[in-house]
């Protein structure tokens, strides 16, 4: 493992890293544990139907669409919906080359297997459906490899 100040709670502030298990990926890889950089944004409702998933971009964290995107005064506002930023496998701050340790030690650095846009997708929808108890989302948004995974 390599310690990188920038993919930090120092760096990026609050962020939950939530295992989603073993994933099988398209290519045919494996990450023996997949843990998942979640920021949360808001409150859930009772009938589980208000969530937003944004799932973010190749080398982009959930704090970039923190301070430009979500807020009161922005366009996701968590006084009405629970959004929630998933930062992509790979990206530094989720399992990633350089972080990988622990159950992962295996797959670090230059042995990380190959993670396609799908991958993340099937990450996302077990951490929706086993850590939150959500089936169906509100709304999707992303940008750039974020927009690619909305449309999987």
């Amino acid at each position: 493992m390599i310690d990188n100040p920038f993919y930090s709670h120092e760096f990026h502030g609050d962020y939950e890293l939530i295992s989603v298990g073993q994933l099988e990926l398209e290519d045919g890889g494996t990450i023996p544990d997949c843990q998942l950089a979640v920021a949360t944004f808001g409150e859930l409702n009772a009938a589980k139907d208000n969530a937003i998933l944004i799932p973010t971009w190749y080398s982009g964290t959930h704090q970039i669409w923190r301070d430009v995107y979500i807020g009161s005064e922005h366009a996701l506002n968590p006084e009405q919906y629970f959004i929630i930023c998933v930062n992509q496998i790979g990206s530094g701050l989720s399992t990633s080359p350089h972080n990988a340790g622990g159950a992962n030690a295996d797959i670090g650095m230059s042995k990380f297997p190959h993670v396609r846009i799908g991958d993340n997708v099937v990450a996302q929808e077990r951490l929706l459906q086993r850590h939150f108890g959500i089936d169906q989302l509100e709304l999707v948004v992303g940008g750039s490899m974020g927009a690619q995974q909305t449309y999987e």
